[in-house]
């Protein structure tokens, strides 16, 4: 399945649904924005949006309770569901695979034909579900193919790019962006995700309001981020490092700036700094123009194997097994 990125792209798709009059199933791992993805799609559009979780309801919550009009049953409609006929919006349900199946029965009926009972959803409202897949192990059910072929289905990833920009309009700390930004893959980790992240920054400020025993900050990290990404951060934090670490281009460009710098975290052993620009540069290597502007420009090859023999023994091993080019030295 075609993977979208969580940010501009994944909005984009979920406005095109919504112009499409067609539902969306927006699936991926927790964390990921799913759910602020869709309000961000309405907000631009500048429709209303309506958001409930699945998994906190019945099926009455939902389908309605039966009324007798006239000696006729009818269903009564949940104050929730929209109305006035010349109103525009996005009706989203989050959990549709942890629902019950009473409630998953009428809420597949109102996402894909925007029918349930007595009630139709206005011409102008779109629907859109987000889950978390079964594959990856969370406590979920499976979904009915026949089902899931009436929506427009959409597998997110997280995105650190969009992230960052997001975080930095909403005062994420400083020092969470500067060490998120330097670790491209870092929502690769099982428990990082930019949630987490989030929530970590918040802990963050307000231990920096104290008054906390400096003890308490690495288990409050760890309990959202985890134990190794947790210990990593502390370190650099603790250094003064995050946000201060050199840029791919930096060290490709002007590598005599930063080199002192460099062979003072290797005599300090700061293995996770280390990690952090390293995996920054191949990531910015693995692009086959960036590779070849460096390959032809004879100042940038001879600071990228300074650099190269500068770091400890096992992250020249990684950049050689990555860049074969890079064996045996610069030419």
């Amino acid at each position: 399945m075609i993977v979208v990125k969580s940010g501009p792209e994944l909005i984009d798709v979920a406005k095109l649904a919504h112009h499409s009059m067609r539902s969306i199933l927006l699936v991926g791992p927790t964390g990921v924005g799913k759910s602020e993805i869709a309000s961000q799609a309405a907000n631009e559009l500048g429709i209303q949006f309506i958001v409930r979780d699945l998994s906190l309801m019945e099926a009455p919550d939902l389908s309605g309770l039966p009324i007798i009009e006239s000696g006729k049953m009818r269903y009564a409609i949940p104050s929730f569901l929209p109305t006035a006929p010349s109103s525009r919006g996005m009706l989203c349900f989050e959990e549709l695979n942890r629902a019950h199946r009473s409630v998953q029965g009428p809420c597949f009926q109102l996402l894909t034909a925007g029918t349930l009972n007595d009630y139709t959803l206005p011409a102008g409202w779109t629907a859109i579900a987000c889950i978390n897949p079964s594959e990856d192990g969370y406590d979920v059910a499976e979904l009915d193919k026949a089902l899931l072929a009436r929506f427009m289905v959409v597998r997110v990833v997280p995105d650190v790019t969009s992230w960052i920009k997001w975080a930095e309009a909403n005062r994420v700390h400083p020092a969470v962006c500067g060490f998120v930004r330097a670790t491209p893959k870092i929502f690769d980790a099982p428990k990082s995700n930019p949630r987490a992240w989030f929530y970590a920054s918040e802990v963050l400020k307000r231990y920096e309001a104290g008054p906390f025993l400096k003890s308490s900050l690495l288990p409050g990290l760890a309990g959202f981020v985890g134990d190794t990404l947790a210990h990593a951060f502390l370190k650099a934090y603790s250094a003064g490092t995050v946000g201060k670490l050199p840029t791919s281009e930096e060290i490709l460009s002007a590598y005599k700036r930063h080199r002192n710098q460099i062979q003072k975290w290797k005599t300090d052993g700061n293995t996770s700094l280390f990690n952090s620009v390293c995996n920054q540069l191949l990531l910015h290597l693995q692009d086959p123009s960036n590779q070849e502007a460096v390959r032809g420009d004879p100042a940038k090859l001879k600071n990228l194997f300074d650099f190269h023999a500068d770091i400890p023994a096992e992250f020249r091993t990684t950049m050689e097994r990555q860049l074969r080019w890079m064996k045996g030295g610069q030419k």
